[in-house]
């Protein structure tokens, strides 16, 4: 096999290469499932500690902008977080425009549409949670499951396991 150069390079590979080891790579599943993860941390104790004095929809209006300030991470916004070069190519905003089902017209806007899908979940098991109709064990399993899912699309992997058949 011929040694990988600038040259001969068909594109990403030697920018992803680059990057591989570097603290907050998004291409690496543990970061991309960390950021999920606090992601929902962050939305769940504000959601634990809401202020009754502030109404849902402005509470609503931070979550969105919390969404979008994990958009602008994977964008590469955010100096702690490097994207792989495949995150910044139309070909990932096709990928998420066919498998996770996003409208949007960057890829910054389609994943911003993935973290505002997690917030509504977050939401609805919140809500079901305090009203007696999950138990913790299943909220927790179902919260997971998205986790995961959205994990999955960040990761630009197959998502057909998650679609039910038509």
């Amino acid at each position: 096999m011929a040694e990988l150069t600038p040259h001969n390079d068909s594109g990403f590979s030697m920018q992803t290469m680059e990057r591989v080891n570097q603290d907050g790579y998004l291409g690496d599943m543990a970061v991309v499932s960390a950021m999920v993860g606090e992601f929902v941390s962050e939305i769940s104790a504000d959601l634990a500690t809401m202020d009754p004095s502030v109404s849902m929809d402005e509470h609503i209006q931070r979550h969105t902008l919390i969404c979008r300030r994990y958009a602008g991470r994977w964008a590469g916004k955010d100096s702690s977080y490097t994207p792989m070069p495949y995150h910044l190519n139309p070909a990932f905003l096709r990928y998420l425009l066919d498998q996770a089902n996003i409208e949007a017209k960057t890829t910054e806007d389609g994943v911003y549409c993935l973290f505002v899908q997690m917030l509504q979940n977050v939401y609805s098991i919140t809500d079901r949670l305090a009203s007696g109709q999950l138990t913790d064990d299943i909220g927790q399993w179902q919260l997971d499951g998205m986790m995961e899912y959205v994990t999955t699309a960040l990761m630009g992997m197959d998502l057909s396991e998650y679609h039910e058949d038509a």
